[in-house]
C-alpha cells in the first residue's frame, strides 16, 4: 500500500512538471525563434548608423548593437528552454530508473543536457566575439577550446559513469557466481559423506 501511494505521489509530481514545463519551453521556443528572425531583419535597416559619443567600433555601430542585444535575447530563451528539457528529462528518469540506478541514469542525463548547452552557447557567442576587430579571431578560438574542453570533461564523466556501473554489476554477478560454487562445493561433500560406506566389523 505504501509503494502504491509512493509511486501515484511520484507520477503526479511528473504529471505537474509536464503541465507546468511543457508550456513554458513552447513559449521560450517560440519567442527565441522569432528573436532570431528580428535579428536577421531589423539590423540591416540600420546599416549605416553611427552612435554618437562612441569612437570603438564596432560598438559605435547601431546594426551591430541591434544584432549583438537580438541575439542575447534569444539565447536567453534558449538556454531557458534547455533547463525546462534537462528538468523534465530528470523526473522522467526519476520515475523509470528509482532508487540505486537513478543516480547514475540522472548523471548521464544531465552531461548530455550540459554538453548540448555548452554546444549552443558556444555557437551564439562565437560569432559575437569574431566581429570584434584585432581580437575577435582570438576570442573566438578561446571559446571553441573552452567549449571543446568542456565537452571533453563531459564525456569523460559519462564514461566513467557508465564504467562504475558496468564495474560494480560485474563485481555483483562474481559474487553470485561464487556463492554459487561454494554451494554447489558444500552439497557435494556433504552427499560424499553420506554415501560413503560404512566399515564392516571384523569376524572373530
Amino acid at each position: 500500500m505504501a509503494g502504491k501511494k509512493r509511486d501515484k505521489k511520484e507520477r503526479d509530481r511528473v504529471r505537474s512538471e509536464y503541465h507546468t514545463r511543457i508550456p513554458r519551453m513552447v513559449f521560450n521556443a517560440i519567442i527565441a525563434f522569432f528573436v532570431l528572425l528580428l535579428s536577421s531583419t531589423i539590423p540591416p535597416m540600420l546599416e549605416g548608423v553611427e552612435i554618437p559619443g562612441i569612437q570603438v567600433e564596432p560598438f559605435n555601430k547601431a546594426d551591430w548593437l541591434m544584432w549583438v542585444s537580438l541575439m542575447l535575447i534569444a539565447l536567453i530563451f534558449a538556454v531557458r528552454l534547455l533547463y525546462d528539457l534537462m528538468s523534465i528529462m530528470n523526473v522522467t528518469v526519476d520515475l523509470f530508473f528509482r532508487r540505486g540506478k537513478v543516480k547514475p541514469a540522472k548523471r548521464i542525463v544531465s552531461d548530455i543536457t550540459y554538453i548540448l548547452l555548452t554546444i549552443v552557447v558556444a555557437a551564439a557567442v562565437a560569432p559575437l566575439l569574431g566581429s570584434i576587430r584585432t581580437i575577435g579571431t582570438t576570442l573566438q578560438v578561446g571559446v571553441s577550446l573552452l567549449a571543446l574542453g568542456l565537452i571533453a570533461f563531459y564525456v569523460y564523466d559519462i564514461g566513467r559513469t557508465i564504467y562504475e556501473v558496468v564495474e560494480s554489476k560485474a563485481d555483483w554477478v562474481a559474487d553470485w557466481l561464487a556463492a554459487i560454487a561454494e554451494n554447489l562445493r558444500r552439497k557435494e561433500e556433504k552427499g560424499g559423506s553420506k554415501r560413503a560406506p560404512k566399515k564392516e566389523k571384523k569376524r572373530t
